[in-house]
């Protein structure tokens, strides 16, 4: 029997993967190679990129309009999906990395797009009465009394600023002091050489009714270095009071302007070391790193149910992304923080800012791509990514003892096969680059002495497969048990003693591979085609008799 999981090849409509295959051939100049995959969505503007009648860039330029403007979209390509809350910024990116590629009226639109919402003759979503200002330390503050942009204005301590800007101002700086201060990352850079910049070089925030577009709020760059060099500066824009009516059942209110503040800085930071970096990366770290500001919040777990620890779709590559949002995986980009957890309750949270220094694009910097750089990081600790992915895999499976809080998390649920005398034929699996799946096997009337013999064909050892048992108790108790290889057969075992009297045995299938073609033109690290994607993990499952006693 084979058995696996439905994954598009390229995790695009074939459509769009043909077309940028097209788009991006193999011997692409060094320039082209450093953008940033495309990933788009299955809807009117996907299919108007593979059909060739939108470039690259020009897609670029209508989906970051459709942020603002669906409605425009929707007369021209007919529909037109929503985007998730927190994609405003990397939308953005997309384009703003894309501008030399557009004809001269297009890059005039593309600066309206990116503008910020000062540049009121100039921008998409310009403030439509006269800015206020506050300029703290580090961070200027932007706000306007009237129109739908404005926050409440209700002023408590009369000081002349609204409440809502004093705790915009007072959540930028417990982030700034967490992620800038305690966890030790670059300051954003100075925008003192952005022509719409504030009064000086410190960071700008812009309070704006964004929600009314589904938005939290995005940063982006209007750095006139940002197509000479891969470090730059942002600003930010957040929304003005995170209200339900516009967010539905998802963090509200100040609750949902912290875990913003702490995610979209830490694109701004992002953009300081590398701003073309791999969508995984950014957005697994930056929904990662929400919870170590802001702990008691949460938000981030929404995401779980779409990842690596998901009941369901969680043999999926680790660097996957489906950008059709109204499939059940797109929120995967987000929900890989548990990675990042994962490697941060283990070696500590600075590994997740060691892994941001090997991307570091600055001059002098190694400019590793995510998954060179994830590799790296981990090996200056002397660990092998293998072994700690293999160890990833095992504490998926039981959350609740393997992670702080992951009695709150969710876990793989595959089905449950019961093991008779008669053992389990042999099973094929199909498996994906970086990516674990789970089976389940409980004993169904044996000897509680009785052992169960996993046979498995692992393939190429340069693909880094693994496989391990986790075997529960009677009384909840877990033992690991990894595959043994026989070096005269090939073949690879794991024995199981006392299976008859176990609670359940989970097999561990790992593909581990890191082994990818650079600049293919596909979603992964470094646009890269993986080489170890569809390969077979097979295997059986035998009951020893136990033996008689004699007499």
């Amino acid at each position: 029997m084979k058995r696996g999981r439905y994954i598009r090849g390229t995790f695009l409509p074939a459509a769009v993967a043909a077309a940028l295959a097209f788009a991006f051939p193999l011997a692409a100049g060094a320039a082209q190679q450093e953008l940033p995959a495309l990933a788009p969505a299955d809807d009117g503007l996907g299919r108007a990129l593979a059909q060739g009648r939108l470039s690259e860039a020009e897609y670029a330029l209508e989906r970051a309009l459709a942020l603002f403007r669906p409605e425009r979209a929707r007369e021209v390509y007919g529909r037109i999906d929503r985007p998730d809350p927190r994609a405003g910024t990397l939308i953005l990116r997309d384009l703003a990395a894309r501008i030399p590629d557009l004809a001269p009226a297009q890059r005039a639109l593309a600066a309206r797009i990116l503008a910020r919402p000062t540049q009121r003759s100039d921008a998409i979503h310009p403030y439509l009465a006269e800015a206020k200002r506050f300029c703290g330390v580090r961070v200027c503050f932007w706000w306007v009394t009237s129109t739908r942009d404005a926050p409440s204005l209700r002023d408590r301590n009369r000081n002349g600023q609204p409440d809502w800007v004093e705790t915009t101002r007072q959540v930028l700086k417990t982030t700034w002091n967490a992620e800038v201060g305690r966890l030790g990352y670059r300051a954003p850079r100075s925008d003192a050489t952005s022509r719409y910049r504030g009064p000086n070089g410190k960071l700008d925030v812009y309070i704006a009714d964004v929600g009314a577009q589904g938005l939290y709020g995005y940063c982006t760059t209007d750095d006139p270095a940002r197509n000479r060099r891969r470090a730059v500066s942002a600003y930010c824009v957040v929304d003005d009071d995170f209200a339900r009516r516009q967010f539905g059942g998802a963090a509200t209110g100040t609750a949902a302007l912290k875990v913003t503040a702490a995610h979209e800085f830490f694109h701004a930071v992002q953009y300081a070391y590398d701003w073309l970096e791999d969508l995984w990366l950014m957005e697994g770290t930056a929904t990662w790193i929400e919870d170590e500001v802001y702990d008691s919040i949460n938000d981030n777990r929404q995401y779980l149910k779409t990842s690596p620890i998901a009941p369901q779709n969680y043999a999926f590559p680790l660097d996957y992304h489906n950008p059709d949002p109204n499939e059940p995986d797109s929120g995967y980009k987000y929900g890989v923080w548990i990675w990042w957890r994962y490697l941060s309750e283990r070696y500590g949270p600075g590994i997740v800012r060691a892994v941001w220094r090997r991307a570091d694009a600055n001059r002098g910097a190694p400019d590793e791509y995510s998954l060179q750089a994830t590799v790296s990081a981990l090996s200056i600790r002397k660990q092998e990514f293998a072994s700690v992915f293999a160890d990833f895999a095992v504490a998926n499976a039981t959350p609740s003892a393997s992670y702080s809080e992951g009695g709150t998390y969710p876990a793989p649920e595959p089905d449950t096969t019961m093991v008779s005398a008669s053992g389990v034929g042999r099973t094929t699996v199909i498996t994906y680059h970086l990516a674990n799946d789970y089976y389940k096997f409980a004993p169904a009337d044996l000897d509680p002495a009785a052992t169960l013999t996993f046979l498995l064909d692992l393939p190429d050892p340069a693909g880094s497969p693994a496989a391990s048992a986790i075997v529960e108790a009677l009384d909840g108790s877990l033992t690991r048990v990894p595959a043994v290889r026989d070096e005269a057969t090939g073949r690879w075992s794991i024995v199981v003693p006392g299976f008859g009297s176990a609670r359940r045995v989970v097999l561990v299938l790992t593909n581990a591979s890191t082994r990818l073609r650079c600049w293919q033109g596909e979603v992964y690290s470094c646009r890269g085609r993986p080489l170890d994607d569809d390969v077979e993990i097979a295997f059986e499952a035998a009951i020893a008799p136990v033996a008689p006693v004699a007499p």
